[in-house]
């Protein structure tokens, strides 16, 4: 997690112990050796806690794979702190070696114990180390507390979109007969991978030390105040099982949707006062603070009365009373959660931008005469065409709603219902065409360039003379209202008023031929890529080339040998 402040849940302290520091300076540098006698490179410490240190190292090469190794201190080794440390590579190493570890838990690499000279003494110091996946990104407390400053939640997909990652590391979690104890936003990281956001649970059995005054500690019994549910305060923690993990879950997904505290404590606070209301006070109220969530979540009384239906059980102070499992909260929850992420996706029709591209506006592809294919769904309005006058006309917003068309009629051409959408393009050759949800707008391309259908005629587009005309291959519209341009010489760029803003590709010498446009933003384009190296191979044309454009960067992701040029890519 570079540049972070916070690693693995573990908070850089404000005034360390002076003591250890010089040892902790002396680890940067060093190489500590694992299992099997392999090497680890320490670099920089990049996060620091009550019970050791973290640092960034490179895996059996000074160049190698970039890992994080988790040091404990020399000053807590006699104390319960060892047997958790011990406790978590167990966990980790158990969860690691499944035949299919999920990727949503930190992956663990190594356990072993290192001796290091003593920078205070001739005696070597013996410290424990683990090595784990290093994460890139940062931690869903941070982002909690950057959306805060919004004033509203994560957006509702967001929260899906997470929750359900989640809930996919407890399953695994608890089938293994592990509890986590300690879930929290400190302990979730957010991944940035390939562009997306991935949690990654972690933290297994690593909790804090008490500290004995409890006007100042954050902890109590190694339970985190405001998530740990009250059977873990308890003593011998009998009634400590996977609804505990529930209780956390759902003090999390609160603090998502609000960017508020569950259960809210003042600083100083004693700590038994704050169990004492989460025994017997109020469960906390989706709807009491209706104002800090969502957009498409605020608008829906419906949908926020469910939310604090299953959220006031999931937090029950019993545990008998809570779901049984993540999973079963991640049932209970997800269909609202999705109700509203389609709300927000969805405009009202008479909202949408002529120009906006969505998965509801099939294409229509043409050559020569104009003409294009719609297959319908009821997702459109009908339209009626007349011979003598070649234009769209809506259907009154009263008229009865076709019914979906089955996907065997969706997949037969001879079922299909043929409809006149536009003129003639003169006697221009049309490469590819786009209409918008409403059909009431067209973007064409044509061997000469764009031309654009709007109240019914095409008019030319006019383009900056470094936008390839005769080397463009395709166009997709993208959510935003501008439109993608694809095609020869790593071209790709997005227009939009006219003023194209281009994707510089890694590898100019191949070409775009086909466009997937996605709902999180980003568009996969494939198609080819000649050979330059080793001359001609016989039967084979080119590479298949897969790149990925989100923004105005193009990422190539797939580079595959001996495959046919592609001209489109779809998601099943």
């Amino acid at each position: 997690m570079a540049g972070s402040g916070r690693i693995l849940g573990q908070s850089m302290p404000a005034s360390p112990d002076l003591r250890l520091v010089p040892l902790r300076d002396s680890l940067a540098g060093r190489v500590l050796r694992g299992s099997g006698n392999t090497a680890y490179y320490l670099r920089e410490c990049i996060g620091e806690g009550g019970q050791g240190w973290v640092f960034r190292a490179n895996w059996d090469d000074p160049s190698g794979h970039v890992v994080i190794v988790k040091v404990l201190r020399p000053d807590v080794i006699a104390t319960e702190a060892l047997r958790r440390f011990q406790r978590e590579a167990e966990v980790l190493r158990m969860l690691s070696t499944q035949g299919r570890p999920n990727p949503y838990i930190v992956r663990f690499y190594d356990h072993a114990v290192a001796q290091v000279p003593s920078p205070h003494g001739p005696d070597p110091l013996t410290l424990p180390f683990t090595v784990l996946e290093f994460v890139d990104g940062t931690t869903l407390d941070k982002e909690i507390v950057k959306q805060r400053a919004t004033g509203r939640g994560f957006p509702a997909e967001r929260v899906r979109r997470l929750l359900r990652q989640i809930c996919q590391a407890l399953d695994v979690v608890h089938k293994q007969k592990v509890v986590h104890r300690d879930l929290k936003p400190s302990n979730i990281l957010l991944a940035n991978e390939a562009g997306t956001e991935v949690a990654k649970v972690t933290d297994f059995g690593l909790v804090k030390l008490v500290d004995v005054n409890l006007q100042k500690t954050s902890a109590l019994a190694g339970a985190s105040l405001g998530y740990a549910p009250p059977e873990q305060y308890e003593q011998g923690n009998q009634r400590v099982s996977p609804r505990t993990d529930v209780f956390s879950l759902a003090a999390v997904i609160f603090e998502m949707l609000t960017t508020k505290p569950a259960f809210p404590f003042i600083d100083g606070e004693n700590p038994l006062l704050i169990v004492t209301r989460i025994l017997n006070g109020p469960r906390p109220s989706l709807m009491k603070a209706r104002a800090s969530l969502a957009p498409e979540l605020e608008a829906s009384a419906t949908l926020i009365e469910a939310l604090d239906r299953e959220l006031a059980r999931a937090l029950a102070a019993d545990p008998a009373a809570r779901h049984e499992s993540s999973s079963e909260l991640w049932s209970a929850l997800e269909p609202s959660l999705r109700a509203a992420a389609e709300e927000h996706k969805s405009p009202p029709r008479s909202q949408v931008s002529p120009y906006e591209a969505t998965a509801r506006a099939g294409e229509a592809p043409s050559s020569g005469g104009g003409s294009g294919v719609r297959v319908r769904s009821d997702d459109q309005q009908p339209f009626v065409a007349t011979p003598s006058a070649p234009r769209l006309e809506a259907s009154k917003p009263d008229a009865p709603r076709p019914e979906r068309v089955a996907e065997a009629q969706a997949a037969n051409p001879a079922a299909w219902t043929w409809s006149m959408l536009t003129p003639a393009i003169a006697t221009k050759s049309i490469r590819a065409v786009v209409f918008t949800a409403t059909a009431d707008a067209a973007i064409a391309l044509t061997a000469s360039g764009l031309v654009r259908w709007e109240r019914g005629t095409w008019v030319p587009v006019t383009l900056p003379s470094h936008v390839p005309r005769s080397g463009l291959r395709g166009l997709r519209w993208m959510r935003d209202g501008s439109v993608l341009l694809f095609g020869e010489g790593g071209f790709v760029a997005r227009l939009k008023a006219a003023r194209p803003r281009s994707g510089a590709s890694p590898t100019p010498d191949h070409a775009f031929l086909g466009a997937l446009v996605e709902e999180s933003g980003v568009t996969t384009l494939v198609g080819e890529r000649p050979y330059r190296a080793g001359g001609a191979v016989p039967g084979q044309h080119g590479r298949r080339r897969d790149a990925q454009f989100n923004g105005d960067r193009v990422t190539v992701v797939g580079d595959a040998m001996g495959c046919a040029r592609l001209h489109g890519v779809a998601r099943a």
